[in-house]
């Protein structure tokens, strides 16, 4: 399963760690095309986001993992992952959320 870790100094202190979480999901092209957060089990996503929120001048760090094999609910998960048709690399999910995350 293809991921990247990253690290990032941002100043969450003004949102929530959901709205934090939801900007860095916008900023990383979260979409019917690449779906990282299952908001119900019936939802078939691409990946997964997880996020340590920490404060200045701790940097947040993020991994993100785009699975590469279609699997069905099972004791892991209740919803069905597929593999996206664009699978993005490392660079550039670290490009999209330096250039997007909590940027005015």
């Amino acid at each position: 399963m293809p991921h990247c870790t990253f690290n990032q100094v941002i100043d969450c202190s003004g949102v929530t760690a959901a709205e934090c979480t939801d900007s860095l999901l916008d900023a990383l092209g979260h979409s019917d095309d690449l779906k990282l957060k299952a908001n119900h089990d019936s939802d078939i996503v691409h990946g997964s986001v997880s996020i340590v929120h920490n404060s200045p001048p701790v940097a947040h760090e993020v991994t993100v993992e785009i699975y590469d094999a279609d699997e069905g609910p099972n004791e892991n998960h209740a919803t069905m992952v597929r593999c996206p048709e664009h699978i993005p690399g490392a660079t550039e999910l670290r490009q999209r959320a330096n250039r997007n995350w909590l940027k005015p």
